[in-house]
C-alpha cells in the first residue's frame, strides 16, 4: 500500500463570485501567514474566524500551520499528515460571517488554492494503473444543489499515470448534473469529467510531480432551471499553473434553483482499488 503521505494545502484559498469580473467579490480568504507554526487551523469556538471543521468530528484530523521549506507564496502553509490505511483526513470550511451565499443563478465563482503532496520515505501517494481508482476528492465547493471539485491521483477515466506522477480529477458528485439529468449533456465518465484542453485528454492526462507546489483555479458559472427545464448554459473550467486543463461550456451546473453555497471542503481521503 503506497498510502503514507504528507498532504499540504497552501497559503491562499479564495472564493470570489459575481455576474461579471468588474464586480467581483471576495467571499472567503485564508492565509497561513497569519497563523502560528504548529497551531491547528482556526475554530471559531476557540478563537474566532473561519471554522476548519475536522470530519466526524475528530480533532486529530484538523490541519495545522507549518513552515518547513517555505511555501509557494510566503513562508507558511497548512498541512495534513496521514498514515498508512487511514480512511480520511478532511476539513470543511465555513466562515460564519460570509456563508451562506445565495442567488447563484448566472453568477461565476472562482475557487483558488495552492497544493503540494510530499512522499514519506519516497513512497508514492497514489497508484499508477489502468482502469483503477486511487485518488483524493480534493478541494470542493458545496451547498444545496452545488458540489464541484478538483481532486488528484489516478482515475478510471484516464490512462495510467507515469511512474511517480499523478494527475488532476474534476467532477460534480452528489448531483451528477451532466450524467443523470434529462436535458443536460452527458459528459461524466466514471463519475468524473475528462481533461479536454491544452492537449490533455483521457489518453494523455497532465502529469504532475510530488514535492512541488501547484496553483489550481476552478471556475463555475451557475445555471438552474426555467419552468422545470434545465438551462445548459453553465461553464466549468480548471487551470493548473495558468494552463487550462478542463474547459466545459453549455453544461448544467446547479441542481436547485434556490440553491446556495455553504462551505468549502478540503478532502484528504483516498480511494484505493
Amino acid at each position: 500500500m503506497k498510502t503514507q503521505i504528507i498532504a499540504m494545502l497552501a497559503v491562499l484559498l479564495i472564493l470570489a463570485g459575481a455576474s461579471s469580473t468588474a464586480g467581483a467579490t471576495t467571499y472567503f480568504y485564508y492565509d497561513a501567514e497569519d497563523g502560528t507554526v504548529g497551531d491547528p487551523l482556526p475554530n471559531p469556538e476557540t478563537g474566532g474566524g473561519p471554522n476548519f471543521w475536522p470530519c466526524c468530528p475528530d480533532e486529530a484530523k484538523r490541519g495545522t500551520v507549518q513552515s518547513s521549506g517555505g511555501a509557494a507564496q510566503g513562508l507558511r502553509y497548512f498541512q495534513w499528515q496521514t498514515v498508512d490505511n487511514q480512511g480520511d483526513a478532511y476539513n470543511t470550511v465555513r466562515d460564519r460571517a460570509t456563508f451562506n451565499i445565495t442567488s447563484l443563478q448566472g453568477r461565476t465563482f472562482y475557487l483558488a488554492h495552492f497544493e503540494r503532496f510530499d512522499r514519506i520515505d519516497g513512497r508514492d501517494v497514489w497508484h499508477e494503473c489502468t482502469s483503477c481508482q486511487s485518488a483524493d476528492k480534493g478541494v470542493e465547493l458545496e451547498g444545496a444543489g452545488v458540489r464541484w471539485l478538483v481532486g488528484r491521483g489516478q482515475w478510471t477515466n484516464h490512462a495510467a499515470n507515469q511512474d511517480h506522477r499523478w494527475t488532476l480529477l474534476a467532477g460534480n458528485p452528489t448531483y451528477h448534473m451532466n450524467r443523470d439529468v434529462a436535458g443536460c449533456p452527458v459528459l461524466e465518465v466514471h463519475d468524473n469529467y475528462l481533461q479536454n484542453s491544452s492537449g490533455y485528454g483521457p489518453g494523455n492526462p497532465i502529469q504532475l510531480d510530488y514535492e512541488r507546489w501547484y496553483a489550481v483555479v476552478m471556475q463555475v458559472t451557475m445555471n438552474t432551471f426555467t419552468g422545470g427545464t434545465p438551462n445548459a448554459n453553465g461553464t466549468f473550467r480548471v487551470w493548473l499553473d495558468g494552463e487550462i486543463v478542463y474547459d466545459y461550456s453549455g453544461i448544467c451546473t446547479l441542481a436547485n434553483e434556490n440553491g446556495f453555497i455553504e462551505q468549502i471542503s478540503i478532502a484528504v481521503r483516498r480511494r484505493l482499488v
